[in-house]
């Protein structure tokens, strides 16, 4: 429910800020999601648990990916037939 409350509250941002709904502005606001430790050790947590999956350049992935602790939230529309 959090998540949501940041969406919403990020979007009603980028119409006061744009003056539209956000979508083709240079300066548009989008949610940001940053992940402390806790998370991070939740995610490490997690991949010890398919050990088989575990290969050297998933350790890599763990350790040095930004997207284990930063991540911007962009909606995608699909079309009716499937594609984006």
């Amino acid at each position: 429910m959090l998540i949501k409350l940041k969406i919403v509250s990020f979007r009603a941002l980028g119409t006061l800020v744009n003056g539209t709904n956000g979508s083709n502005s240079v300066f548009s606001v989008r949610p940001v999601f940053v992940a402390g430790i806790k998370e991070y050790r939740g995610t490490v947590i997690a991949a010890l648990r398919h050990q088989s999956q575990l290969v050297w350049f998933r350790w890599l992935y763990l350790a040095f990916s930004q997207y284990m602790w930063v991540n911007e939230w962009e909606r995608i529309h699909a079309t009716a037939d499937g594609r984006t």
